[in-house]
């Protein structure tokens, strides 16, 4: 059945949002997602690796960077690990730490899709989330499918390259809730130990010495369902529908919980999402004149300033419950352009900071 009149999809919704965070972002500098620094931290963690200093540094370039970071700072981050803990294949192991909640929007693009094909061509269409310099090819057989990327370039040779192979293959593995393993995968340099530690490591065959990274599936393996069965994934994308059901504290009376409301509240949540959320807009999701919109609010006693203000409290609250998230990220998320204006607003209703709202009830 299509949607409503008006009405976006929820894969749309996102597109929108990464094309919004695509804008904001300064473009002038090489950027990788921020998020890849908890794969770092839960790699030390799991290793027993109690190197405070290099927890600290890590921890401070979270709270420096919303989302993105220069590239450079990360690779930076990646040497120290390389120099202070050499592993054959390293960068395959950290990679390896990486759990669904480290990928920030990305997670909420992969849960919003059916199928693994669907995510994938999502993630290829906004791969620049990822790395501002990837570049993504795509070729097809029968029964392949080879995505390459970091064509003839020098930085992916060593620890980069195995940490973005397999990043992509936890994130494919993430989705369909399944540990099938690529057919191959392709490195542009010679291993500098036994190959078959890769190969172990990948779960296939790998080839070294190639023109770029790749990684070779079954084309089958494009029409799997996308897994629900991750917690943190379902409830990332559970949260974002169900918010707008609370009641906003108890605030309105059960007689005028209609459906009239809910229809207002869930075309509010769109109109935030895809910043389009003036009484014009919303009227026009719900196939009103601003006229009739406005009566009917009235009638039941309601003004729509309070309504979008209310609906932008509650997702707030809700967004804010997700430690993986960004200030920066649920700003954008709720149709702020800067995290300024969402901070202003945050404490004009609730009368502290979403920091310290994060504090006061532990979710730091």
């Amino acid at each position: 059945m299509p949607p409503a009149k008006g009405v976006l999809t929820k894969r749309h919704q996102f597109d929108i949002l990464c094309q919004r965070a695509c804008k904001n972002t300064n473009m002038s500098k090489n950027f990788v997602s921020s998020s890849f620094l908890n794969t770092l931290l839960v790699y030390l963690s799991c290793n027993a690796y109690q190197d405070a200093t290099l927890i600290a540094q890590i921890e401070q370039l979270k709270e420096r960077y919303a989302w993105r970071m220069p590239k450079d700072d990360f690779l930076n981050v990646l040497d120290i690990i390389q120099t202070r803990y050499p592993k054959p294949a390293l960068g395959f192991r950290i990679g390896r730490s990486l759990k669904p909640e480290h990928f920030g929007m990305i997670g909420y693009m992969g849960v919003t899709c059916s199928s693994l094909g669907q995510a994938l061509g999502r993630y290829h269409h906004h791969q620049t989330l990822v790395d501002s310099e990837l570049k993504i090819s795509l070729a097809l057989t029968d029964h392949e499918i080879t995505m390459r990327w970091w064509h003839n370039d020098p930085s992916t040779h060593g620890i980069w390259g195995e940490f973005g192979v397999m990043v992509f293959i936890s994130f494919y593995q993430a989705l369909i809730g399944r540990d099938i393993a690529p057919i191959c995968v392709e490195l542009p340099y010679m291993p500098d130990s036994d190959p078959k530690i890769y190969e172990i490591l990948a779960g296939c065959p790998v080839k070294f010495g190639t023109h770029a990274v790749g990684i070779t599936l079954p084309r089958a393996l494009y029409a799997m369902k996308i897994s629900t069965s991750d917690p943190y994934l379902r409830s990332l994308y559970d949260r974002q529908a169900a918010a707008l059901l609370l009641d906003f504290s108890g605030q309105y009376d059960a007689s005028v919980r209609n459906d009239f409301l809910t229809q207002v509240k869930l075309a509010i949540k769109t109109g935030i999402e895809e910043n389009r959320c003036s009484a014009e807009d919303i009227a026009h999701q719900l196939d009103l004149s601003l006229r009739t919109f406005y009566r009917r609010l009235d009638e039941q006693g309601f003004r729509y300033r309070a309504l979008l203000a209310d609906t932008r409290f509650v997702l707030a609250k809700t967004y804010l419950q997700d430690q993986t998230l960004a200030l920066a990220e649920i700003a954008l998320m709720l149709g702020y352009a800067e995290q300024s204006a969402f901070t202003r607003a945050f404490i004009s209703w609730n009368g502290q900071s979403p920091s310290m709202y994060r504090h006061h009830y532990g979710l730091m």
